[in-house]
Formats: C-alpha cells, sequence, structure tokens
C-alpha cells in the first residue's frame, strides 16, 4: 500500500480546496474580463474603413479570434498557478508506462469522448430543442498551424500542469478517489459550455487516474494532444474537403445501398469516420476487459467516505468556482436556443 506523507487535519483539506476553487474562479473571471477588454479596443486600434466594427474586423484579421479567446487565458493562468502553489503539495510515487499502454489508454479515450459528445447533445435537445454547439468551431477554419499552436499544444500543457499536477498534489494526500473526482469535475466545468463538459468531464477523470498511478505529467500531457489532434486537426482537415453537394449526394447513396460511386471529396471523411467509430468500438472492448485492472489505494490522510463531500465542496472556494462555470454553462444553453 502507498502511503502520501503528511500531518495536516482535515479542516487543511477544505482550505487547500477552497484555495483550488478560488484560483480556478480568479483564472476564469480575469480572463473574461481581459477578453471583454479585448473585444471592447481592438476594434477601434484596427479600424475598418474609419469603423470600429468587430464582425469586419474578425473577418480581415482572423487571428483576432485568437487574440479574444486564447491570450487572455494565458494571461490569467499563472496569477491562478501562483495562489495553487502557495500551497504544501505531496511528491506522488513515479512509475512508468510503456508504448503499448499509452496507445491503449489513447484508444480506451476515443469512447469517453464519443459517449461525453452524445450525452451532451441529448441533455441540450432535450432542454432547447437545439444542438450543443462546440465554442471551439468558431476557429475550424482558421490556419492548422494556428490551431495545432495553441489548442493541440499550448492548451494541453497548460490544463494538465494544473488540473493534474497543481491540483491533484495538492489535493491526493486526502484519499486519490476525491483528488481524482475533484480534478475530472473541475477539469469540465472549465470548459464552460455543456457541448465540452461531459467529454471532459470524463476525459478528465481518465486522466487524473493516469497522472495519479504512474506520477509522471507528460503521459498525460500526450494523451491530451493526441485526442485534441484527433478533435480539432483531423476530423476538420476531413470535414473541409467535404462539399455540401457532395454530402447530399453521399446520403442519397447511402439511402439507395450504396450503389454508385463515391463522391471523391467524400472519400476522406469517409476514412475518418471509420476510423473513428473503429476506435470507439474497440476502445469499449478495452475498457470492458481492462475495468479490473483500475484500482485505488488508501492514504494515510484519507479522508473517510461521509466527509468528503463537505471538505470538497463546504468552503468557500469551490462553491464560487461552481457559481462561475455553472453561469456560463446556463449561458450557453439559452444562447443556443436562439
Amino acid at each position: 500500500m502507498e502511503h502520501y506523507i503528511s500531518q495536516e487535519p482535515i479542516h487543511q483539506a477544505r482550505r487547500k480546496n477552497s484555495r483550488m476553487g478560488l484560483s480556478l474562479c480568479i483564472i476564469g473571471v480575469l480572463a473574461m474580463c481581459l477578453s471583454t477588454l479585448c473585444t471592447m479596443v481592438l476594434p477601434s486600434i484596427f479600424l475598418m474603413d474609419g469603423k470600429a466594427n468587430m464582425e469586419e474586423l474578425v473577418k480581415a484579421k482572423p487571428w483576432i479570434l485568437w487574440m479574444i479567446g486564447f491570450f487572455p487565458l494565458y494571461i490569467a493562468a499563472p496569477f491562478g498557478i501562483y495562489l495553487m502553489r502557495k500551497t504544501p503539495s505531496t511528491k506522488i510515487e513515479e512509475h512508468a508506462l510503456g508504448l503499448g499502454k499509452l496507445l491503449m489508454y489513447f484508444v480506451m479515450c476515443v469512447p469517453i469522448l464519443f459517449l461525453g459528445s452524445i450525452i451532451s447533445n441529448v441533455i441540450q435537445k432535450l432542454v432547447s430543442g437545439t444542438e450543443a454547439i462546440n465554442p471551439l468551431e468558431h476557429v475550424a477554419n482558421q490556419g492548422y498551424l494556428v490551431k495545432t499552436l495553441f489548442l493541440v499544444i499550448i492548451a494541453p500543457v497548460l490544463e494538465e500542469f494544473i488540473f493534474r499536477k497543481t491540483i491533484i498534489d495538492r489535493t491526493v494526500q486526502y484519499g486519490e478517489k476525491m483528488a481524482i473526482f475533484f480534478s475530472g469535475l473541475t477539469f469540465g466545468l472549465f470548459h464552460i459550455n455543456l457541448s465540452q463538459f461531459f467529454f471532459a468531464f470524463g476525459l478528465g477523470l481518465f486522466f487524473a487516474y493516469i497522472y495519479v498511478r504512474t506520477g509522471r505529467l507528460r503521459y498525460v500531457i500526450i494523451l491530451h494532444i493526441a485526442v485534441n489532434f484527433m478533435g480539432t486537426i483531423l476530423a476538420p482537415m476531413t470535414m473541409s474537403k467535404v462539399h455540401p453537394d457532395e454530402l447530399n449526394s453521399f446520403m442519397e447513396n447511402i439511402a439507395q445501398g450504396l450503389k454508385g460511386p463515391l463522391p471523391e471529396g467524400i472519400q476522406p471523411f469517409l476514412y475518418y469516420l471509420i476510423y473513428f467509430f473503429s476506435m470507439v468500438a474497440i476502445g469499449t472492448v478495452l475498457w470492458i476487459i481492462q475495468r479490473k485492472n483500475f484500482h485505488l489505494q488508501e492514504t494515510e490522510q484519507q479522508v473517510p467516505k461521509g466527509q468528503r463531500l463537505k471538505v470538497m465542496f463546504g468552503n468557500v472556494g469551490v462553491p464560487l468556482f461552481l457559481i462561475y462555470s455553472l453561469t456560463f454553462i446556463i449561458r450557453s444553453i439559452i444562447l443556443a436556443m436562439h
């Protein structure tokens, strides 16, 4: 049995969780304020035909979207990380993970991605009659180099450092289950939209478990990069080659029993669908086979079962973060209705 050395009482665990929640809230609010400021100021700096028009500005300078949507977060994040790291951390014992197991874990990520997206769309459909909208869709047609930099490299590294390394290192001594759940939940909520919440929550739990078992951040960063590459680069790249007329022709071809040749533009997209659903099927089988190999260990300072919710949510910081994130999630649902 592994033990994490610490003599802190349970009320210190509540204070730590409170600081984690408050720090995430500060990151989110500060990023929102900076994003709003950019939205107000940038049109005046880059006048279009002598007018401050954000819509025309974005069309002429697509990088403005990245300036508004991502730079504020990267500026705000260090402040929250600094506050989190002011609290003592626990050294998790490191264990190597072979390439084969890492590849297996990646395949197991795909059913989580698929199921989470289905849950989000079902809930959105029931609530508003529309499908959940992924906020990243507005950058889907931007340059692949920029998307790779921001969404495939910087975002996974930053998010894994915050939600796995920083948060778990400071909460795992009070119980692996509680630390994994807290890491996954805050990761899902931090996306502040319904479209991404469920698969981000599921992947957050899985990444948190892998980090707790290995103690090595690079494994979850690699998995996160692979998932983001598949969703933000590979999928849009294949879909961008599909013309709406070709898609309609393909659907009619399916209805007729796939008679006749496939439209040329549809083929990359079709190959991607075959790849994706094959990964979903294989990943689901792996979950069934591997489910008994997942285990959690007790810690010296483990919080008793009846007090875990109180430790996680019975403080100031976490409820504030819940109010912040749920407010924007509800807002995203309402906006999808109009």
